[in-house]
Order: C-alpha cells, then structure tokens, then sequence
C-alpha cells in the first residue's frame, strides 16, 4: 500500500484537514475537510490547496453571477404561474416573458418593479421554493 504524508489538521484557506478518507482508483488521496461554517466535503489531495472554502461559503462570498453583476442595473420583474412566482431581471422583459410563455402551458401574469433583484430575493427568502421560484401570496402594487 502507497504511504500518504498525514495532512490532518493542516487549514488550508477556511477548510481543515479532518482526516485521510481513501484512494481513488487513479491512486489519488482524498481527504475528509470541514469548512468553516461547519459543512464537510472530501477533497482529492491536488485540490486542497486550490479550493480554499466549501461551495456554499464560496457562493456567498462571491455572490451569485445572476444577482451580483449581470443583474445590475436592469429592470427587475415579477412572473407570475399559478401558485408561484419568478424574480429576474432582464434588458427585454417583453421578450423574456414570451419566451417564458412558450415553454409554459400556463397563463403568466407580468409584473414590473423597481428596486434591485437581490432587494426582492431577500423580501420573499422564506417563500422560496427553487432557482427564482418563489410560492404565491398576494402580491399588491410593488412599484
């Protein structure tokens, strides 16, 4: 059996070295981490030091590509099917909910609001459903 150099305990960026976990079928180590905020992933050895946070802390600290740069500065709208609602932005919001209207056999109803996206993401966090989705309630003048 290959020897591996114990890496236990070793931080690498906001993630610590846990324990060995096995080899893969390439002979590469994989290594057990726990980030940070507490959520644990195995890393290929290569990578430990590449990769210095779990995806969800690297998301927050990064942002999401949607909400932090390709969505500043464009109109925001509401999109609503049946019993949820979408939260985008978009150049051509005609042209989005058209396009949204031939992939749904659903009547939309178009709603658009000022504010930022991010702005509205955070408002209906706890109706969240999926993506952009978020579950109906009443929804008065938003503008």
């Amino acid at each position: 059996m290959r020897k591996v150099q114990d890496l236990t305990g070793n931080v690498y960026g906001e993630r610590e070295v846990v324990s060995f976990s096995h080899w893969t079928k390439t002979r590469n180590s994989v290594w057990s981490v726990r980030c940070s905020c507490g959520r644990e992933d195995k890393v290929i050895g290569t990578n430990l030091k590449k990769s210095k946070m779990c995806g969800e802390c690297a998301g927050r600290v990064n942002g999401r590509k949607g909400l932090d740069t390709a969505a500043k500065g464009k109109p925001v709208y509401f999109i609503r099917c049946g019993d949820f609602f979408k939260i985008g932005c978009s150049d051509d919001i005609p042209r989005r909910l058209k396009d949204m209207e031939t992939n749904n056999p659903y009547e939309l109803e178009l709603i658009e609001v000022d504010e930022d996206e991010q702005f509205w993401h955070k408002v209906f966090a706890h109706r969240h459903h999926r993506g952009e989705w978020y579950r109906s309630c009443e929804i008065v003048d938003l503008t």
